[in-house]
Protein backbone atom coordinates (compact mmCIF):
# COMPACT_ATOMS: atom_id res chain seq x y z
CA UNK A 1 0.00 0.00 0.00
CA UNK A 2 2.88 2.34 0.34
CA UNK A 3 4.07 2.35 -3.06
CA UNK A 4 0.20 2.32 -4.01
CA UNK A 5 0.30 5.80 -2.34
CA UNK A 6 3.06 6.87 -3.95
CA UNK A 7 1.93 5.86 -7.36
CA UNK A 8 -1.74 6.47 -6.68
CA UNK A 9 -2.74 3.66 -7.47
CA UNK A 10 -6.30 1.91 -5.91
CA UNK A 11 -6.18 -1.67 -4.71
CA UNK A 12 -9.67 -3.64 -4.57
CA UNK A 13 -9.93 -6.61 -2.92
CA UNK A 14 -12.84 -8.78 -3.96
CA UNK A 15 -15.17 -10.55 -1.22
CA UNK A 16 -15.25 -14.26 -1.03
CA UNK A 17 -17.28 -16.07 -2.96
CA UNK A 18 -19.31 -17.39 -1.81
CA UNK A 19 -19.22 -15.40 1.79
CA UNK A 20 -18.63 -18.30 4.20
CA UNK A 21 -15.96 -21.08 4.94
CA UNK A 22 -16.25 -23.78 2.27
CA UNK A 23 -14.40 -26.87 2.08
CA UNK A 24 -13.09 -26.52 5.59
CA UNK A 25 -11.13 -23.60 4.68
CA UNK A 26 -11.82 -20.60 6.50
CA UNK A 27 -12.66 -16.91 4.44
CA UNK A 28 -11.24 -13.44 4.83
CA UNK A 29 -13.97 -10.85 3.26
CA UNK A 30 -17.68 -11.83 3.88
CA UNK A 31 -18.97 -9.39 6.18
CA UNK A 32 -19.00 -5.82 7.04
CA UNK A 33 -16.52 -6.89 9.98
CA UNK A 34 -14.08 -8.12 7.91
CA UNK A 35 -13.92 -4.54 5.75
CA UNK A 36 -13.99 -2.51 8.56
CA UNK A 37 -10.53 -4.74 10.06
CA UNK A 38 -9.26 -4.77 6.71
CA UNK A 39 -9.79 -1.07 6.65
CA UNK A 40 -8.45 -0.46 10.23
CA UNK A 41 -5.72 -2.23 9.26
CA UNK A 42 -4.89 0.13 7.03
CA UNK A 43 -5.86 3.56 6.58
CA UNK A 44 -4.99 4.47 3.50
CA UNK A 45 -8.01 5.04 1.09
CA UNK A 46 -6.01 3.36 -1.49
CA UNK A 47 -6.43 0.34 0.59
CA UNK A 48 -9.97 -0.22 -0.73
CA UNK A 49 -12.78 -2.65 -2.31
CA UNK A 50 -14.69 -4.21 -5.03
CA UNK A 51 -18.27 -4.21 -4.09
CA UNK A 52 -19.67 -7.47 -5.38
CA UNK A 53 -23.13 -7.18 -4.76
CA UNK A 54 -23.43 -11.09 -5.38
CA UNK A 55 -20.83 -12.09 -3.42
CA UNK A 56 -21.50 -10.14 -0.37
CA UNK A 57 -25.32 -10.34 -1.08
CA UNK A 58 -25.14 -13.92 -1.06
CA UNK A 59 -25.68 -13.58 2.38
CA UNK A 60 -27.97 -12.47 4.09
CA UNK A 61 -27.10 -11.08 7.10
CA UNK A 62 -24.99 -8.31 4.85
CA UNK A 63 -26.88 -4.88 4.68
CA UNK A 64 -26.01 -3.60 1.17
CA UNK A 65 -27.51 -0.44 1.33
CA UNK A 66 -25.76 0.59 3.86
CA UNK A 67 -22.45 -0.72 3.46
CA UNK A 68 -22.85 1.36 -0.15
CA UNK A 69 -23.51 4.15 1.78
CA UNK A 70 -20.99 3.51 4.37
CA UNK A 71 -17.76 2.56 2.08
CA UNK A 72 -18.37 4.91 -0.73
CA UNK A 73 -18.77 7.64 1.85
CA UNK A 74 -15.53 6.95 2.85
CA UNK A 75 -13.94 6.67 -0.35
CA UNK A 76 -13.05 3.06 -0.31
CA UNK A 77 -15.04 1.84 -3.20
CA UNK A 78 -13.02 1.59 -5.94
CA UNK A 79 -14.92 -0.89 -8.25
CA UNK A 80 -18.54 -2.25 -8.28
CA UNK A 81 -20.22 -5.35 -9.17
CA UNK A 82 -23.69 -4.98 -9.98
CA UNK A 83 -25.52 -8.43 -10.51
CA UNK A 84 -28.11 -9.62 -8.41
CA UNK A 85 -29.20 -13.21 -6.51
CA UNK A 86 -31.85 -14.46 -5.34
CA UNK A 87 -32.20 -16.76 -2.30
CA UNK A 88 -34.15 -19.91 -1.98
CA UNK A 89 -34.60 -22.66 1.14
CA UNK A 90 -31.99 -22.28 3.44
CA UNK A 91 -29.49 -19.56 4.64
CA UNK A 92 -27.39 -21.11 2.34
CA UNK A 93 -29.24 -21.54 -0.89
CA UNK A 94 -28.91 -18.75 -3.62
CA UNK A 95 -28.78 -18.21 -7.59
CA UNK A 96 -27.92 -16.08 -9.58
CA UNK A 97 -31.06 -14.02 -11.33
CA UNK A 98 -31.27 -11.01 -13.81
CA UNK A 99 -29.87 -7.76 -12.72
CA UNK A 100 -33.40 -5.96 -12.19
CA UNK A 101 -34.33 -5.31 -8.63
CA UNK A 102 -37.46 -7.15 -8.78
CA UNK A 103 -35.83 -10.42 -10.36
CA UNK A 104 -33.75 -10.77 -6.91
CA UNK A 105 -33.25 -10.51 -3.47
CA UNK A 106 -31.22 -7.43 -3.56
CA UNK A 107 -32.33 -3.93 -4.39
CA UNK A 108 -29.78 -2.87 -6.76
CA UNK A 109 -31.76 0.41 -7.65
CA UNK A 110 -31.12 1.14 -3.49
CA UNK A 111 -27.40 0.31 -3.98
CA UNK A 112 -26.85 2.65 -6.64
CA UNK A 113 -28.78 5.45 -5.52
CA UNK A 114 -26.47 5.56 -2.26
CA UNK A 115 -23.16 5.34 -4.88
CA UNK A 116 -24.67 8.47 -7.01
CA UNK A 117 -25.08 10.40 -3.71
CA UNK A 118 -21.61 9.70 -2.73
CA UNK A 119 -20.24 10.79 -5.35
CA UNK A 120 -19.07 7.20 -6.42
CA UNK A 121 -16.63 8.00 -9.33
CA UNK A 122 -15.02 4.15 -9.48
CA UNK A 123 -15.60 1.65 -12.38
CA UNK A 124 -18.68 -0.34 -12.45
CA UNK A 125 -19.60 -3.52 -14.57
CA UNK A 126 -22.49 -6.04 -14.99
CA UNK A 127 -20.21 -8.81 -13.52
CA UNK A 128 -21.95 -12.08 -14.50
CA UNK A 129 -25.07 -12.67 -16.91
CA UNK A 130 -27.01 -15.82 -17.69
CA UNK A 131 -27.34 -17.75 -20.68
CA UNK A 132 -30.70 -16.49 -22.09
CA UNK A 133 -32.55 -16.19 -25.94
CA UNK A 134 -30.84 -19.86 -26.79
CA UNK A 135 -27.20 -18.51 -25.83
CA UNK A 136 -24.76 -21.15 -25.08
CA UNK A 137 -21.65 -19.55 -23.67
CA UNK A 138 -19.38 -19.99 -20.77
CA UNK A 139 -21.77 -20.60 -17.56
CA UNK A 140 -22.15 -17.59 -15.80
CA UNK A 141 -21.13 -14.67 -18.71
CA UNK A 142 -23.67 -14.74 -21.43
CA UNK A 143 -23.84 -11.69 -23.85
CA UNK A 144 -27.03 -10.87 -23.63
CA UNK A 145 -28.15 -11.21 -20.27
CA UNK A 146 -24.93 -8.59 -19.51
CA UNK A 147 -25.88 -6.53 -22.24
CA UNK A 148 -29.36 -5.84 -20.53
CA UNK A 149 -27.60 -5.60 -17.16
CA UNK A 150 -25.48 -2.62 -18.63
CA UNK A 151 -28.47 -1.16 -20.18
CA UNK A 152 -30.36 -1.52 -16.81
CA UNK A 153 -27.36 -0.38 -14.50
CA UNK A 154 -26.50 2.53 -16.97
CA UNK A 155 -30.58 3.43 -16.90
CA UNK A 156 -29.93 3.69 -12.48
CA UNK A 157 -27.13 5.54 -12.92
CA UNK A 158 -28.50 8.31 -15.64
CA UNK A 159 -31.40 8.81 -13.25
CA UNK A 160 -30.46 9.30 -9.90
CA UNK A 161 -27.47 11.16 -11.39
CA UNK A 162 -30.12 13.74 -12.23
CA UNK A 163 -31.79 13.98 -9.86
CA UNK A 164 -28.54 14.84 -7.83
CA UNK A 165 -27.57 17.01 -11.08
CA UNK A 166 -31.01 19.31 -10.66
CA UNK A 167 -30.62 19.67 -6.81
CA UNK A 168 -27.07 21.44 -7.92
CA UNK A 169 -28.26 23.09 -10.87
CA UNK A 170 -26.37 21.13 -13.26
CA UNK A 171 -27.41 19.72 -16.68
CA UNK A 172 -26.22 16.24 -17.83
CA UNK A 173 -26.20 14.54 -21.58
CA UNK A 174 -25.05 10.89 -21.07
CA UNK A 175 -23.92 8.97 -24.25
CA UNK A 176 -23.63 5.37 -24.16
CA UNK A 177 -21.68 2.96 -26.40
CA UNK A 178 -21.64 5.29 -29.58
CA UNK A 179 -18.80 6.39 -31.98
CA UNK A 180 -18.16 10.25 -32.43
CA UNK A 181 -15.76 10.98 -34.92
CA UNK A 182 -17.53 13.73 -36.56
CA UNK A 183 -15.33 16.64 -35.63
CA UNK A 184 -12.19 16.97 -38.10
CA UNK A 185 -10.24 19.26 -35.31
CA UNK A 186 -11.25 16.77 -32.34
CA UNK A 187 -10.92 13.99 -34.26
CA UNK A 188 -7.34 15.02 -35.01
CA UNK A 189 -6.03 16.31 -31.08
CA UNK A 190 -8.51 13.98 -29.23
CA UNK A 191 -8.36 10.77 -31.05
CA UNK A 192 -11.62 8.34 -31.93
CA UNK A 193 -14.72 8.92 -29.99
CA UNK A 194 -14.07 11.60 -28.95
CA UNK A 195 -17.72 12.96 -27.83
CA UNK A 196 -18.18 15.56 -30.17
CA UNK A 197 -21.55 15.60 -32.10
CA UNK A 198 -20.53 18.75 -34.77
CA UNK A 199 -18.63 19.29 -37.64
CA UNK A 200 -18.21 22.97 -36.79
CA UNK A 201 -14.56 24.55 -36.28
CA UNK A 202 -14.83 27.88 -34.70
CA UNK A 203 -13.39 28.72 -32.23
CA UNK A 204 -15.36 28.15 -29.22
CA UNK A 205 -15.32 24.32 -31.04
CA UNK A 206 -11.01 25.23 -30.43
CA UNK A 207 -11.44 26.25 -27.03
CA UNK A 208 -13.22 23.30 -25.98
CA UNK A 209 -10.93 20.91 -27.50
CA UNK A 210 -8.36 22.49 -25.55
CA UNK A 211 -10.08 22.20 -22.11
Amino acid sequence: IPVCDELDVKMAIHPDDPPWDIFSLPRIICTEEDLDKLFDAVKSKNNGVTFCTGSLGARRDNDLVRMADKYSKMGRIHFVHLRNVCWVEDNYSFYESGHYSQDGSLPINEIVKVLVKNNFDGFVRPDHGRNIFGEDKKPGYGLYDRALGCAYITGLFEAFEDKENKKRNMTMQLHFAVTRNVNKLAFKKCGVDSGFDITSTQANIKNIIMF
